[in-house]
Parts: structure tokens; C-alpha cells; sequence
């Protein structure tokens, strides 16, 4: 009687995920695959972009002949459409794989038929394994693919008593170093980085990915400003022309048009979108996020400050925050917090946030949950 196959061993999707951590190939989500026989990992790959090979199929390149009868991890359930690529169940089944073990199920309603049914039915056992890091992984492109709008993570630094800057509205530094290069981390994971007008004039940020070289990503993400009616500073430095040889991070403001987006439209980097104003003289999020979704823009990093915090929050369009605390207190105006509501009259009406896990940076703990109403009582 033979030997019954070993069971899958979860350090094998692990090493996938590390590889899909390093793709970006938005708008498709990030995707690793590794090739395993008899228990060594024989051929590794990684979506790298859009249009490219996927990860299953470079995997699979990579092992060449040592993939028939090996077994093949991916983070999501192998593709079984033709897209931009052919579909990944026709280089399994061509490369004699033995098992397919993936993370999670592929989300996209647009795309119909499963591959792990596919190749059931044509003799090859495709296991989900259920991973909750594989489906945060594609948390963006599911939301995309499901509703049309990106994926919005609020990225938050504040002191213990909730303060995102000083009484003069200085916010460098409320975090240390090893906290400020996760942002950087984050930054390079999404499609775009959104700020208000607000921390435009009071930090004047670049808004850009300082990685270093082995770690850097292209294209960067885009750089969004809510203008809202208000002009921005000329000399920002958002709106300055790239220094180096690379050219600079697209800048897109977005809000009704002024004298001086107007002047702007035409610069190499910055792009001005027009959309009309609510009644109280803002672009509406919702209205917002739909534009950046029909320029591709599938996922959403939100840099501040308090008053743009505040209305993605109260809107419902955030899906995670992520929240840097810092051990220390900055007193001041509670103007100078995050979430500038008039407060609720329970504590069971809160807006809820649901952990989903706490890392640790230096001194710093952050703090990464989603949306989730809560009633307490």
C-alpha cells in the first residue's frame, strides 16, 4: 500500500507570502508562489506587474523538470481566464504538478469559473488552506473588485493622548525612526498617498517612497491633494519638479478648480482634477475615491491631518486604520486630534474598530484594526 502524500506545511505559503509582499502589480493583486519537492523549495516567483508573467507560471520556470510531481503553494487560488496572461491551471497541469495548496479564494466576481475546481476535475487536489495573512494580503484588490471604489487605510501617528501634532500644528517627529520607515513600507504597498490641504501648508511634505535601492518600487505612488475651494502654496514641495535623474511622483489635486490649480494643469507632474464641490464647499470622499478608481488607483494610503481623518471616518470609507502611538503626551487643543467629532452621548454608539494585530517599532506600538460597528452593553 503506498506511502500517504505528507500533509501541507504552512512554513511553505509563508515563504510565498514574503515573495507576494514584494510585488506590486496593481491593479491585479500581489501574488507568490514556491515549488516544493521532497520537502526544498525548488522554484520561487512573484507577480511583479501588471501585463507580466504571473507568480505560479515563473515558479514553475524556475523548477523546470523538478516541478512534476512537486507540490506548488500560491497566496491565491491559481487564475483559470485569459487576461493580459494565459491562465495559470494550464501551466500547472502542463507542468505535472502533483498538489496545489493556496492561501485564499479568488474574490473577483468578474471572473467566472474557480481554477482549484478546474484542475479537481482534471486530477490535480487543490487545497485552500484558509490563511487569514493571505486574504488581508488581498484585501485591496477584493474591495476593488467588488465595489468599484479603492481600498483606504488611514495611517495615523499620535502621542497617548491622541494628539497628531503640537499646539502650533507641528507634527515632526511624534514617532521615531524605526516607526517612520514602516510608513515608508506603507506608502510603497499602496497606489496612492492622500493628504488635505491642512498638512500641505503645515509640513510641507514630499510624500514619497525612501527606500533603500534593493526596496524601491515603480511607479511610486501618486501623490493626492484635497484642495477643497483653497489654492495651494505655490511653492510646495508636492508641485516642484523632480531634482535627480528619476522623474518626480505624479501630484493630483483634487477639488474645485482655483487660479492656482488652474496655472498648474500644465506642469510635467501635477495634474489637476476638477470634481464639484457639497454644500459645505468639499469634495464629497465618496465622490473622491470613485474618481481615483476610474484612474486606477485601487488602494488609498490617508496621511492626514485630523479633519480628513475625521471624514473618511464618520463616512464609513475607511477600511483599516493603522495607528502609530507614541510614548508621549502633547496636551493642547483637541483640535490638534484625529477624530474632531462632537462626540457620541454612549459609549456603546462609539465607532468601532476591530484589532487586528499590534507590532512594535522602537518605542513606538502600532495598532492595526477595521471598521466595525460595536454596541456595548
Amino acid at each position: 500500500m503506498p506511502a500517504a502524500a505528507p500533509a501541507p506545511d504552512p512554513a511553505f505559503l509563508e515563504l510565498a507570502l514574503d515573495l507576494a509582499r514584494r510585488a506590486r502589480p496593481s491593479p491585479n493583486p500581489p501574488v507568490g508562489a514556491v515549488v516544493v519537492r521532497d520537502g526544498r523549495v525548488v522554484g520561487r516567483g512573484f507577480h511583479p506587474a501588471a501585463g507580466r508573467p504571473h507568480a505560479e507560471v515563473l515558479a514553475l520556470a524556475e523548477a523546470g523538470g523538478r516541478a512534476r510531481g512537486a507540490d506548488l503553494y500560491v497566496t491565491l487560488e491559481p487564475c483559470n481566464h485569459h487576461g493580459r496572461t494565459p491562465p495559470c491551471t494550464a501551466a500547472i497541469l502542463a507542468a505535472g504538478v502533483r498538489r496545489v495548496f493556496y492561501g485564499v479564494e479568488d474574490p473577483d466576481p468578474r471572473v467566472p469559473g474557480g481554477g482549484a475546481r478546474f484542475l479537481r476535475r482534471r486530477g490535480v487536489p487543490a487545497v485552500c488552506l484558509r490563511s487569514a495573512a493571505a486574504a488581508e494580503l488581498i484585501a485591496p484588490f477584493e474591495k476593488f473588485a467588488r465595489t468599484g471604489l479603492p481600498f483606504v487605510t488611514l495611517k495615523i501617528a499620535a502621542s497617548l493622548d491622541g494628539r497628531i501634532a503640537a499646539r502650533t500644528g507641528r507634527s515632526r517627529w511624534i514617532t521615531g525612526p524605526a516607526a517612520r520607515e514602516a510608513v515608508q513600507r506603507m506608502r510603497a504597498a499602496h497606489d496612492a498617498v492622500l493628504v488635505g490641504l491642512g498638512t500641505v501648508r503645515l509640513d510641507d511634505p514630499r510624500l514619497t517612497v525612501r527606500l533603500p535601492r534593493a526596496d524601491r518600487i515603480s511607479p511610486p505612488p501618486v501623490r493626492v491633494v484635497l484642495a477643497g475651494g483653497d489654492d495651494l502654496p505655490p511653492h510646495a514641495r508636492l508641485l516642484r519638479p523632480a531634482r535627480g535623474p528619476l522623474p518626480a511622483p505624479e501630484t493630483w489635486i483634487v477639488g474645485p478648480a482655483t487660479p492656482t490649480t488652474a496655472r498648474l494643469a500644465d506642469a510635467d507632474h501635477v495634474r489637476r482634477i476638477g470634481l464639484p464641490a457639497g454644500r459645505n464647499g468639499l469634495v464629497p470622499e465618496r465622490r473622491v475615491l470613485a474618481e481615483l478608481a476610474r484612474r486606477g488607483i485601487t488602494s488609498v494610503l490617508v496621511e492626514g491631518g485630523g479633519r480628513v481623518f475625521t471624514r473618511f471616518l464618520a463616512a464609513g470609507l475607511a477600511d483599516r486604520v493603522a495607528l502609530f502611538l507614541a510614548p508621549r503626551l502633547l496636551g493642547g487643543p483637541a483640535e490638534r486630534g484625529f477624530f474632531l467629532t462632537e462626540g457620541v452621548a454612549e459609549p456603546g454608539l462609539a465607532t468601532g474598530l476591530e484589532l487586528l494585530r499590534v507590532e512594535r517599532y522602537g518605542d513606538d506600538v502600532l495598532w492595526v484594526g477595521r471598521s466595525r460597528p460595536v454596541r456595548r452593553g
